[in-house]
Protein backbone atom coordinates (compact mmCIF):
# COMPACT_ATOMS: atom_id res chain seq x y z
CA UNK A 1 0.00 0.00 0.00
CA UNK A 2 1.00 3.35 -1.26
CA UNK A 3 -0.45 6.17 0.75
CA UNK A 4 0.11 10.06 0.81
CA UNK A 5 -0.65 11.19 4.24
CA UNK A 6 -2.25 15.10 5.02
CA UNK A 7 -1.21 16.56 8.66
CA UNK A 8 -4.09 17.65 10.55
CA UNK A 9 -3.50 19.70 14.01
CA UNK A 10 -4.40 22.57 15.92
CA UNK A 11 -3.30 26.63 15.95
CA UNK A 12 -3.79 30.16 17.91
CA UNK A 13 -3.60 33.31 16.22
CA UNK A 14 -4.05 37.06 18.19
CA UNK A 15 -5.68 39.53 15.97
CA UNK A 16 -5.68 42.67 17.72
CA UNK A 17 -5.64 41.41 21.11
CA UNK A 18 -8.78 38.84 20.60
CA UNK A 19 -7.62 35.52 20.24
CA UNK A 20 -8.86 33.04 17.92
CA UNK A 21 -8.91 29.59 18.44
CA UNK A 22 -8.49 27.27 15.44
CA UNK A 23 -8.56 23.58 14.42
CA UNK A 24 -7.43 22.42 10.81
CA UNK A 25 -9.46 19.80 9.60
CA UNK A 26 -8.84 16.54 7.81
CA UNK A 27 -6.96 16.50 4.84
CA UNK A 28 -7.89 14.71 1.37
CA UNK A 29 -5.85 11.49 1.46
CA UNK A 30 -5.71 9.46 -1.58
CA UNK A 31 -4.30 5.75 -0.90
CA UNK A 32 -3.77 2.75 -4.16
CA UNK A 33 -2.87 -0.79 -3.95
CA UNK A 34 -2.28 -2.88 -6.83
CA UNK A 35 -1.19 -6.15 -8.24
CA UNK A 36 -0.53 -6.90 -11.78
CA UNK A 37 0.76 -9.57 -14.23
CA UNK A 38 1.98 -10.21 -17.64
CA UNK A 39 0.43 -13.20 -19.48
CA UNK A 40 0.86 -14.92 -23.29
CA UNK A 41 5.05 -13.66 -24.06
CA UNK A 42 7.94 -15.06 -24.41
CA UNK A 43 8.17 -15.10 -28.08
CA UNK A 44 8.40 -12.38 -30.32
CA UNK A 45 5.84 -12.99 -33.35
CA UNK A 46 3.42 -15.94 -33.72
CA UNK A 47 3.33 -18.12 -36.62
CA UNK A 48 1.25 -15.87 -38.78
CA UNK A 49 4.43 -13.08 -38.47
CA UNK A 50 2.20 -11.06 -36.63
CA UNK A 51 3.39 -9.75 -33.11
CA UNK A 52 1.71 -12.46 -30.37
CA UNK A 53 -0.31 -10.82 -27.34
CA UNK A 54 1.91 -8.95 -24.91
CA UNK A 55 -0.70 -8.30 -22.07
CA UNK A 56 -0.45 -6.89 -18.77
CA UNK A 57 -3.14 -7.79 -16.42
CA UNK A 58 -4.26 -6.04 -13.77
CA UNK A 59 -5.25 -8.38 -10.94
CA UNK A 60 -6.23 -5.52 -8.24
CA UNK A 61 -6.53 -2.21 -8.76
CA UNK A 62 -7.85 -0.47 -5.23
CA UNK A 63 -8.18 3.23 -4.83
CA UNK A 64 -9.37 4.38 -0.84
CA UNK A 65 -10.13 7.96 -0.67
CA UNK A 66 -10.37 9.85 2.57
CA UNK A 67 -12.04 13.23 3.01
CA UNK A 68 -12.89 14.17 -0.25
CA UNK A 69 -15.62 17.07 -1.45
CA UNK A 70 -19.22 14.89 -1.22
CA UNK A 71 -20.22 14.37 -4.92
CA UNK A 72 -17.25 15.21 -6.91
CA UNK A 73 -15.71 13.15 -9.79
CA UNK A 74 -12.54 11.32 -9.47
CA UNK A 75 -10.31 11.01 -12.59
CA UNK A 76 -8.15 7.87 -13.01
CA UNK A 77 -5.77 7.09 -15.59
CA UNK A 78 -3.34 4.59 -16.34
CA UNK A 79 -0.62 5.51 -18.43
CA UNK A 80 1.73 3.10 -20.34
CA UNK A 81 5.31 4.57 -21.05
CA UNK A 82 7.74 2.25 -23.45
CA UNK A 83 11.02 3.99 -24.88
CA UNK A 84 9.83 7.25 -24.19
CA UNK A 85 6.62 6.66 -26.10
CA UNK A 86 3.40 7.23 -24.05
CA UNK A 87 0.37 5.51 -24.39
CA UNK A 88 -3.13 5.80 -22.72
CA UNK A 89 -4.32 2.26 -20.96
CA UNK A 90 -7.42 3.64 -18.81
CA UNK A 91 -9.57 6.91 -18.95
CA UNK A 92 -12.35 6.51 -16.68
CA UNK A 93 -13.82 8.87 -14.31
CA UNK A 94 -15.50 7.65 -10.95
CA UNK A 95 -18.31 9.63 -9.56
CA UNK A 96 -17.67 10.08 -5.63
CA UNK A 97 -21.35 10.04 -3.40
CA UNK A 98 -19.19 9.68 -0.37
CA UNK A 99 -16.12 11.72 1.12
CA UNK A 100 -14.36 8.46 2.76
CA UNK A 101 -15.23 5.74 -0.52
CA UNK A 102 -12.90 2.77 -1.12
CA UNK A 103 -13.43 1.84 -5.19
CA UNK A 104 -12.12 -1.78 -6.23
CA UNK A 105 -11.34 -2.31 -9.90
CA UNK A 106 -14.70 -3.08 -11.26
CA UNK A 107 -15.37 0.12 -10.09
CA UNK A 108 -12.71 1.76 -11.93
CA UNK A 109 -13.17 -0.46 -14.73
CA UNK A 110 -16.59 -1.78 -15.32
CA UNK A 111 -16.39 -3.22 -18.41
CA UNK A 112 -14.39 -6.23 -16.59
CA UNK A 113 -15.40 -7.44 -13.05
CA UNK A 114 -12.41 -9.21 -12.05
CA UNK A 115 -9.21 -7.88 -14.12
CA UNK A 116 -8.31 -5.21 -16.36
CA UNK A 117 -6.34 -6.43 -19.61
CA UNK A 118 -4.33 -3.98 -21.68
CA UNK A 119 -2.41 -5.58 -25.01
CA UNK A 120 0.57 -3.74 -24.83
CA UNK A 121 1.20 -4.44 -29.00
CA UNK A 122 -2.55 -3.03 -29.67
CA UNK A 123 -1.75 0.45 -28.04
CA UNK A 124 1.90 0.92 -29.48
CA UNK A 125 2.00 -1.24 -32.71
CA UNK A 126 4.96 -3.49 -32.97
CA UNK A 127 6.71 -0.56 -30.95
CA UNK A 128 9.83 -1.26 -29.83
CA UNK A 129 8.92 -4.77 -31.26
CA UNK A 130 9.43 -3.36 -35.36
CA UNK A 131 13.46 -3.83 -35.12
CA UNK A 132 14.99 -7.21 -36.33
CA UNK A 133 15.27 -9.09 -33.46
CA UNK A 134 18.54 -8.87 -32.85
CA UNK A 135 18.62 -5.78 -32.86
CA UNK A 136 16.24 -5.35 -29.42
CA UNK A 137 17.54 -4.45 -26.27
CA UNK A 138 16.49 -4.49 -22.72
CA UNK A 139 13.10 -2.43 -22.60
CA UNK A 140 11.81 -0.90 -19.40
CA UNK A 141 8.08 -0.59 -19.67
CA UNK A 142 6.45 2.50 -16.99
CA UNK A 143 2.94 1.62 -15.60
CA UNK A 144 1.52 4.97 -13.74
CA UNK A 145 -1.54 5.26 -12.17
CA UNK A 146 -2.55 8.80 -12.13
CA UNK A 147 -5.61 9.97 -10.00
CA UNK A 148 -6.63 13.32 -10.44
CA UNK A 149 -9.11 15.46 -7.82
CA UNK A 150 -10.01 19.31 -7.67
CA UNK A 151 -9.23 18.44 -3.56
CA UNK A 152 -5.71 16.48 -4.31
CA UNK A 153 -4.76 17.78 -7.17
CA UNK A 154 -2.38 15.13 -9.36
CA UNK A 155 -1.02 12.10 -7.92
CA UNK A 156 1.19 9.40 -9.33
CA UNK A 157 1.50 5.73 -8.67
CA UNK A 158 3.91 3.96 -10.72
CA UNK A 159 6.02 0.95 -11.02
CA UNK A 160 8.67 -0.46 -13.81
CA UNK A 161 9.16 -3.87 -15.47
CA UNK A 162 12.03 -4.49 -17.55
CA UNK A 163 12.08 -6.93 -21.22
CA UNK A 164 15.08 -8.89 -21.24
CA UNK A 165 16.50 -10.16 -23.92
CA UNK A 166 18.78 -13.22 -23.15
CA UNK A 167 21.25 -15.00 -25.63
CA UNK A 168 20.43 -18.73 -26.23
CA UNK A 169 22.87 -19.33 -28.86
CA UNK A 170 26.61 -17.62 -28.90
CA UNK A 171 28.88 -18.33 -31.93
CA UNK A 172 32.50 -16.69 -31.75
CA UNK A 173 32.83 -15.48 -34.82
CA UNK A 174 34.78 -12.24 -36.27
CA UNK A 175 32.88 -9.04 -36.52
CA UNK A 176 33.39 -9.11 -40.06
CA UNK A 177 33.53 -11.90 -42.49
CA UNK A 178 35.63 -14.50 -40.88
CA UNK A 179 38.72 -14.01 -42.45
CA UNK A 180 39.55 -16.41 -45.10
CA UNK A 181 42.70 -18.28 -45.22
CA UNK A 182 45.10 -16.92 -47.52
CA UNK A 183 45.38 -17.96 -50.85
CA UNK A 184 47.18 -20.08 -53.17
CA UNK A 185 50.04 -17.60 -54.67
CA UNK A 186 49.06 -16.42 -57.73
CA UNK A 187 51.02 -18.76 -59.90
CA UNK A 188 49.72 -21.47 -58.42
CA UNK A 189 45.97 -20.58 -59.25
CA UNK A 190 43.74 -22.34 -61.42
CA UNK A 191 42.25 -20.73 -64.50
CA UNK A 192 38.77 -19.34 -63.71
CA UNK A 193 39.19 -19.26 -59.34
CA UNK A 194 38.40 -16.07 -58.04
CA UNK A 195 40.40 -15.33 -54.65
CA UNK A 196 40.48 -11.82 -54.36
CA UNK A 197 39.00 -8.59 -55.39
CA UNK A 198 41.10 -7.92 -57.97
CA UNK A 199 40.41 -11.59 -59.93
CA UNK A 200 36.72 -10.47 -59.33
CA UNK A 201 37.68 -7.47 -61.52
CA UNK A 202 39.47 -9.11 -63.70
CA UNK A 203 35.99 -10.90 -65.28
CA UNK A 204 35.94 -7.85 -67.33
CA UNK A 205 38.82 -9.28 -68.95
CA UNK A 206 37.64 -12.28 -70.13
CA UNK A 207 33.69 -11.94 -70.26
CA UNK A 208 32.73 -15.44 -72.37
CA UNK A 209 35.21 -17.39 -69.51
CA UNK A 210 33.97 -19.57 -66.97
CA UNK A 211 34.35 -18.02 -62.80
CA UNK A 212 34.04 -20.14 -59.48
CA UNK A 213 34.83 -18.07 -56.53
CA UNK A 214 36.56 -20.05 -54.30
CA UNK A 215 36.04 -17.97 -50.45
CA UNK A 216 34.29 -15.21 -48.99
CA UNK A 217 35.03 -12.00 -49.85
CA UNK A 218 34.50 -8.39 -48.52
CA UNK A 219 35.24 -4.84 -50.41
CA UNK A 220 36.42 -3.52 -47.02
CA UNK A 221 38.73 -6.26 -45.77
CA UNK A 222 42.16 -5.99 -46.40
CA UNK A 223 42.63 -9.77 -46.68
CA UNK A 224 40.40 -9.62 -49.68
CA UNK A 225 42.96 -8.57 -52.00
CA UNK A 226 46.05 -8.90 -53.49
CA UNK A 227 47.26 -5.59 -52.64
CA UNK A 228 45.15 -3.37 -50.16
CA UNK A 229 46.13 -0.21 -51.53
CA UNK A 230 43.44 -1.06 -54.39
CA UNK A 231 40.79 -1.06 -51.68
CA UNK A 232 40.35 2.53 -51.96
CA UNK A 233 39.60 1.79 -55.61
CA UNK A 234 36.52 0.26 -54.79
CA UNK A 235 35.11 1.44 -51.86
CA UNK A 236 35.35 5.50 -52.78
CA UNK A 237 34.20 7.62 -55.43
CA UNK A 238 31.93 6.08 -58.10
CA UNK A 239 33.22 2.52 -56.59
CA UNK A 240 33.07 -0.83 -58.65
CA UNK A 241 32.89 -0.86 -62.42
CA UNK A 242 29.94 -3.42 -63.07
CA UNK A 243 30.87 -6.00 -65.33
CA UNK A 244 29.68 -7.79 -68.59
CA UNK A 245 29.50 -11.61 -67.99
CA UNK A 246 28.78 -14.19 -70.89
CA UNK A 247 30.33 -16.88 -69.34
CA UNK A 248 29.38 -18.79 -65.64
CA UNK A 249 29.74 -17.49 -62.13
CA UNK A 250 29.31 -19.94 -59.65
CA UNK A 251 29.45 -18.90 -55.69
CA UNK A 252 30.04 -22.07 -54.33
CA UNK A 253 27.86 -20.85 -51.80
CA UNK A 254 30.18 -18.05 -50.69
CA UNK A 255 29.16 -14.27 -50.00
CA UNK A 256 30.49 -10.84 -51.36
CA UNK A 257 29.97 -8.01 -49.02
CA UNK A 258 29.95 -4.46 -48.91
CA UNK A 259 29.34 -3.73 -52.63
CA UNK A 260 29.98 -0.32 -53.18
CA UNK A 261 28.20 1.26 -56.52
CA UNK A 262 27.45 5.32 -56.99
CA UNK A 263 26.81 5.75 -60.84
CA UNK A 264 23.61 7.73 -60.62
CA UNK A 265 23.96 8.61 -63.99
CA UNK A 266 24.60 4.99 -65.26
CA UNK A 267 21.61 3.70 -67.61
CA UNK A 268 23.33 0.42 -68.94
CA UNK A 269 23.29 -2.04 -65.90
CA UNK A 270 24.27 -0.87 -62.47
CA UNK A 271 25.57 -4.13 -60.04
CA UNK A 272 27.69 -6.24 -59.27
CA UNK A 273 27.20 -7.74 -62.88
CA UNK A 274 25.92 -4.79 -65.17
CA UNK A 275 24.89 -7.18 -67.56
CA UNK A 276 24.10 -11.14 -67.90
CA UNK A 277 24.58 -11.66 -71.61
CA UNK A 278 22.32 -14.88 -72.95
CA UNK A 279 24.78 -17.33 -72.65
CA UNK A 280 25.44 -16.40 -69.07
CA UNK A 281 24.31 -17.49 -65.69
CA UNK A 282 25.35 -16.76 -62.32
CA UNK A 283 24.03 -19.78 -59.08
CA UNK A 284 24.97 -19.80 -55.49
CA UNK A 285 26.12 -16.29 -54.55
CA UNK A 286 25.57 -13.77 -51.85
CA UNK A 287 26.04 -9.75 -51.81
CA UNK A 288 25.36 -8.89 -48.88
CA UNK A 289 25.19 -5.29 -47.26
CA UNK A 290 25.63 -3.68 -50.91
CA UNK A 291 25.36 -0.22 -51.22
CA UNK A 292 24.08 0.36 -55.01
CA UNK A 293 23.13 3.64 -56.82
CA UNK A 294 22.71 4.20 -60.48
CA UNK A 295 20.14 5.66 -63.00
CA UNK A 296 18.21 2.89 -64.85
CA UNK A 297 18.73 -1.19 -64.70
CA UNK A 298 19.77 -1.30 -61.47
CA UNK A 299 19.84 -4.63 -59.26
CA UNK A 300 22.08 -5.62 -56.10
CA UNK A 301 23.49 -8.82 -57.74
CA UNK A 302 22.56 -7.81 -61.37
CA UNK A 303 21.46 -4.94 -63.46
CA UNK A 304 20.34 -6.56 -66.61
CA UNK A 305 20.16 -10.12 -66.85
CA UNK A 306 19.68 -11.75 -70.31
CA UNK A 307 20.47 -15.17 -68.54
CA UNK A 308 19.56 -17.39 -65.26
CA UNK A 309 20.17 -16.21 -62.16
CA UNK A 310 19.76 -19.08 -59.47
CA UNK A 311 20.19 -19.89 -55.92
CA UNK A 312 21.56 -16.70 -54.88
CA UNK A 313 20.45 -13.61 -52.27
CA UNK A 314 21.11 -9.98 -51.79
CA UNK A 315 21.17 -7.77 -49.16
CA UNK A 316 21.67 -4.15 -48.53
CA UNK A 317 20.51 -0.95 -50.24
CA UNK A 318 19.37 -0.81 -53.87
CA UNK A 319 18.41 2.81 -55.32
CA UNK A 320 17.75 4.34 -58.71
CA UNK A 321 15.27 5.83 -61.06
CA UNK A 322 14.11 2.89 -63.28
CA UNK A 323 14.25 -1.01 -63.09
CA UNK A 324 15.47 -1.42 -60.14
CA UNK A 325 15.39 -4.66 -57.75
CA UNK A 326 16.71 -5.87 -54.65
CA UNK A 327 17.88 -8.51 -56.82
CA UNK A 328 17.83 -7.84 -60.12
CA UNK A 329 16.71 -4.78 -61.58
CA UNK A 330 15.41 -5.88 -65.51
CA UNK A 331 15.00 -9.90 -65.59
CA UNK A 332 14.80 -9.85 -69.73
CA UNK A 333 13.17 -13.32 -70.97
CA UNK A 334 15.66 -16.36 -69.07
CA UNK A 335 14.73 -17.25 -65.62
CA UNK A 336 15.56 -15.85 -62.30
CA UNK A 337 15.01 -18.83 -59.53
CA UNK A 338 15.29 -20.38 -55.98
CA UNK A 339 16.84 -16.75 -55.00
CA UNK A 340 15.62 -14.31 -52.80
CA UNK A 341 15.91 -10.54 -51.66
CA UNK A 342 15.73 -8.47 -48.32
CA UNK A 343 17.20 -5.32 -50.34
CA UNK A 344 15.74 -1.94 -49.39
CA UNK A 345 14.93 -0.43 -52.56
CA UNK A 346 13.93 3.06 -54.22
CA UNK A 347 13.09 4.25 -57.73
CA UNK A 348 10.75 6.10 -59.46
CA UNK A 349 9.12 3.67 -62.20
CA UNK A 350 9.40 -0.50 -62.14
CA UNK A 351 10.69 -0.31 -58.68
CA UNK A 352 10.82 -4.51 -56.87
CA UNK A 353 11.81 -6.06 -54.02
CA UNK A 354 13.47 -8.91 -55.96
CA UNK A 355 12.80 -7.95 -59.59
CA UNK A 356 12.15 -4.09 -60.91
CA UNK A 357 11.15 -5.49 -64.68
CA UNK A 358 10.63 -9.00 -65.76
CA UNK A 359 9.87 -10.34 -69.13
CA UNK A 360 11.20 -13.77 -68.22
CA UNK A 361 9.91 -16.59 -65.61
CA UNK A 362 10.57 -16.04 -61.45
CA UNK A 363 10.87 -19.45 -60.09
CA UNK A 364 10.18 -20.25 -56.42
CA UNK A 365 11.78 -16.69 -55.19
CA UNK A 366 10.90 -14.03 -52.67
CA UNK A 367 11.41 -10.77 -51.36
CA UNK A 368 10.86 -9.14 -47.54
CA UNK A 369 8.24 -6.74 -48.18
CA UNK A 370 9.18 -5.10 -44.51
CA UNK A 371 12.88 -4.47 -45.17
CA UNK A 372 12.75 -3.60 -49.04
CA UNK A 373 9.94 -1.20 -48.26
CA UNK A 374 7.89 -2.08 -51.35
CA UNK A 375 4.73 -4.80 -51.21
CA UNK A 376 6.22 -4.58 -55.35
CA UNK A 377 8.04 -7.02 -57.27
CA UNK A 378 7.76 -8.01 -61.27
CA UNK A 379 7.45 -11.46 -59.99
CA UNK A 380 8.55 -13.88 -56.99
CA UNK A 381 6.47 -13.63 -53.53
CA UNK A 382 6.58 -11.22 -51.06
CA UNK A 383 7.26 -12.13 -47.47
CA UNK A 384 7.77 -10.64 -44.22
CA UNK A 385 10.49 -10.47 -42.44
CA UNK A 386 9.33 -13.16 -40.01
CA UNK A 387 8.05 -15.30 -42.45
CA UNK A 388 11.51 -15.45 -44.10
CA UNK A 389 13.57 -16.57 -41.10
CA UNK A 390 14.52 -19.10 -38.92
CA UNK A 391 11.78 -21.89 -39.16
CA UNK A 392 8.63 -20.27 -40.45
CA UNK A 393 10.97 -20.17 -43.77
CA UNK A 394 11.12 -23.40 -44.13
CA UNK A 395 7.15 -23.14 -44.04
CA UNK A 396 6.63 -20.10 -46.50
CA UNK A 397 9.71 -20.57 -48.84
CA UNK A 398 8.44 -23.47 -50.22
CA UNK A 399 9.95 -23.72 -53.03
CA UNK A 400 13.72 -23.82 -51.82
CA UNK A 401 15.52 -27.13 -51.10
CA UNK A 402 15.78 -26.95 -47.69
CA UNK A 403 17.93 -30.40 -48.36
CA UNK A 404 20.71 -29.82 -50.63
CA UNK A 405 20.83 -25.98 -50.97
CA UNK A 406 19.73 -23.68 -48.21
CA UNK A 407 20.35 -24.03 -44.18
CA UNK A 408 18.71 -22.62 -41.13
CA UNK A 409 20.92 -24.53 -39.30
CA UNK A 410 23.82 -23.80 -37.26
CA UNK A 411 25.34 -26.14 -34.97
CA UNK A 412 22.24 -28.30 -34.83
CA UNK A 413 20.05 -25.41 -33.71
CA UNK A 414 17.99 -23.60 -35.90
CA UNK A 415 18.60 -19.75 -35.68
CA UNK A 416 15.35 -18.20 -35.60
CA UNK A 417 15.83 -14.35 -36.35
CA UNK A 418 18.39 -15.39 -39.79
CA UNK A 419 17.23 -15.70 -43.53
CA UNK A 420 18.67 -18.68 -45.40
CA UNK A 421 21.95 -19.13 -45.82
CA UNK A 422 23.33 -21.54 -49.01
CA UNK A 423 24.61 -24.38 -47.27
CA UNK A 424 27.62 -25.36 -49.44
CA UNK A 425 30.36 -23.20 -47.44
CA UNK A 426 31.35 -21.54 -44.55
CA UNK A 427 28.32 -20.87 -42.85
CA UNK A 428 29.60 -18.36 -39.59
CA UNK A 429 31.11 -16.38 -42.69
CA UNK A 430 27.67 -16.20 -44.51
CA UNK A 431 26.30 -14.94 -40.80
CA UNK A 432 28.15 -12.30 -40.27
CA UNK A 433 28.18 -10.94 -44.36
CA UNK A 434 24.62 -10.61 -43.24
CA UNK A 435 25.55 -8.29 -40.76
CA UNK A 436 23.49 -10.29 -37.76
CA UNK A 437 24.91 -9.93 -34.67
CA UNK A 438 25.29 -13.74 -32.78
CA UNK A 439 22.16 -13.65 -30.97
CA UNK A 440 19.40 -15.89 -30.78
CA UNK A 441 16.64 -14.04 -29.36
CA UNK A 442 14.57 -15.46 -26.69
CA UNK A 443 12.53 -12.82 -25.25
CA UNK A 444 11.43 -12.88 -21.56
CA UNK A 445 9.25 -10.37 -20.02
CA UNK A 446 10.08 -10.26 -16.03
CA UNK A 447 8.76 -7.41 -13.19
CA UNK A 448 11.49 -5.77 -11.42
Amino acid sequence: MKRRDFFKGTGVVIIGGVTINFFLPDQPTIATETEFSLSDVGVLESESGEPKEILITFNQLDLEFENLSSQTDVNVFIMATINETEEELLDESLSVDNPNEFYTIEDVHPDNESQMEFNLVDKFGTQPFEAPAWEIKSTDVEIEIIIEHTDIGTEKFDTTFTVEVENVVTVDIPDSIAVQENPPDEGDREDGEIWTIEELDDIREDEDADYELMRHLDFEEDWAYDDPSNMDDYITGDGWEPIYLDGSLDGNGYAIANLFIDRDDEEDGVGLIGTLERDGTVEQIGVVDVDVTGDRLVGGLVGRAFGDVSESYATGVVEGDEDVGGLVGYNNFDDASESYATSNVDGDEDVGGLIGRSLGDVIDSYWDVDSSGTEESDGGTGLNSIEMQGSEAESNMDGFDFTDTWTLEYDDEILEVYYPFLRNNDLEAQIVAQRVAMEEIDLSWELE
